[in-house]
């Protein structure tokens, strides 16, 4: 989902306000072909809301990858003006913004600043797309080809290629005599070897280091696909690692899998410092919105934004006495989330007046398209958002945020600490890659928002990887 804000994120906001005015929403029904490889395009695509499969001829028609919320497609075609090199599908009923070649060229001439940043963005997709490529060419060489014309990834892929094959050959063991706190000692030992190699500190260049992560990764993924919840994060069937699914497999902390290894394998990654940090900081939130609804004289009104997000609202309700009733909104763009969650608020027997839920585009949200379609609120927080949206996509939603906070108001936002010491493991081998920011990176961020005169502190989940900046508006 990183990769795919590019557009929003290099895109000023008055740039923004002219595609979303040029574009035309368009709804895609699942199993429609909206691009056909071959044909020369005529549009460029931001996807709002949906999931989209990428088919080329090449592989025989084949699937190659998925395209989810803030991706674009049609753009090699605008630069180039040549036709389309894959045909897209949409897997389930979408929404894209459609711009016109005809559009961008009549706009681009006229306004230099929009043309150099839809140009900037437009290089950094291709760019990322070509990084991409050239990863995913290093996972699937061969075993006796020639694994990189670099020596330098050559002779450093034959040490880590030894401690790989360990850590395969203890999953192995565990199919033959399960012991699972053999393998958990095994995964956290290998995670701390990774982050020792690939992390901040490692001497190797950024390049290196993804060509390296790519190897090992190809190296476990047929062991990473018996494991039920590292197989959804690495395959990212949504588009993106940590959907909804995945994330209620990690909070309820449910291992599963296939053949022996499969579901001791899961256990051992659920127990990873940075998994139980993920559960931790639901547990940070729920206290935070009961602590302060045991103090509020009025009927509380809450707002979760994002993944997860429903979770700290069912607690906090859970715990409260009778007097202290909660009224909730969730605001996400997961439609199966969304699905779920209210399942839960039926099931729980709360009415439309104690619990209502907003769908929106992640788009929308992350480029202050967004008109959230509530009262203000006295405590709004978000899980995982910030875990996707650089310090210009979180600036705006910290900004729209603001104008729904009463004053007194609280914010929670999570982030992940750079030290997190399973990141190199999460980011190569899984490939769940998020924002890590220091409490100095996220402050720097409120001090540019509507934010900059709030009272500003940081609450810590016990394994020091994930905090909360709780940020009360005056």
């Amino acid at each position: 989902m990183q990769s795919g804000f590019v557009l929003l994120s290099v895109l000023e906001e008055y740039n923004l306000a002219w595609l979303f005015e040029a574009g035309r929403e368009r709804p895609v029904a699942a199993g429609e072909v909206i691009v056909t490889e071959g044909v020369r395009g005529e549009f460029v695509y931001l996807i709002l809301d949906g999931l989209f499969a990428v088919l080329s001829a090449s592989a025989g028609g084949r699937e190659v990858s998925r395209l989810g919320p803030g991706e674009t497609f049609g753009e090699m075609s605008f630069l180039d003006g040549r036709p389309t090199s894959a045909t897209i599908t949409a897997l389930e009923d979408s929404t894209v913004l459609a711009i016109t070649r005809a559009d961008l060229e009549a706009e681009l001439p006229q306004d230099a600043g929009l043309a150099a940043h839809i140009y900037k963005a437009l290089a950094i997709i291709v760019t990322g797309r070509l990084r991409k490529l050239a990863g995913s060419m290093a996972v699937r060489t061969a075993a006796g080809e020639q694994p990189s014309a670099s020596p330098e990834v050559v002779k450093r892929w034959e040490q880590i290629a030894d401690r790989t094959q360990q850590f395969k050959e203890a999953i192995g063991a565990a199919e033959q005599a399960p012991d699972a706190a053999a393998l958990t000692a095994s995964l956290k030992d290998f995670s701390k070897y990774m982050t020792d190699c690939l992390g901040k500190t490692s001497p190797e260049s950024f390049a290196v280091r993804d060509e390296l992560g790519a190897r090992i990764q190809r190296d476990l993924l047929p062991s990473f696909l018996k494991a039920r919840c590292i197989e959804r994060l690495a395959k990212k069937p949504r588009g993106y690692a940590c959907d909804y699914e995945a994330l209620h497999l990690i909070l309820e902390n449910a291992p599963g899998g296939d053949d022996r290894s499969g579901p001791l394998l899961d256990a051992a990654f659920l127990e990873l410092p940075a998994l139980r940090a993920v559960r931790h900081r639901h547990h940070s939130v729920t206290a935070q919105i009961i602590s302060y609804a045991r103090e509020c004289p009025h009927a509380m009104q809450v707002a979760g934004i994002g993944g997860g997000a429903a979770e700290p609202f069912f607690e906090a309700s859970r715990a409260l006495p009778p007097g202290k009733a909660l009224r909730g909104t969730i605001v996400d763009f997961d439609p199966h989330g969304l699905k779920a969650v209210a399942a839960r608020g039926t099931a729980a027997g709360l009415d439309d007046d104690q619990f209502q839920l907003l769908k929106t585009s992640i788009v929308h949200l992350a480029s202050s398209h967004q008109k959230f379609d509530m009262p203000e609120q006295d405590i709004i927080y978000s899980l995982t958002v910030a875990d996707f949206l650089d310090d210009t996509l979180l600036l705006r939603l910290l900004n729209d945020i603001y104008v729904k906070l009463r004053p007194g108001g609280d914010l929670l936002l999570s982030s992940f600490h750079p030290d997190n010491p399973d990141r190199a493991f999460l980011d190569y081998a899984v490939g769940w890659k998020v924002f890590h920011r220091s409490e100095r990176e996220l402050s720097a961020v409120f001090n540019r928002s509507r934010f900059h005169k709030c009272k500003l502190q940081f609450v810590y989940e016990p394994e020091g990887i994930i905090f909360l900046a709780v940020c009360r508006k005056k």
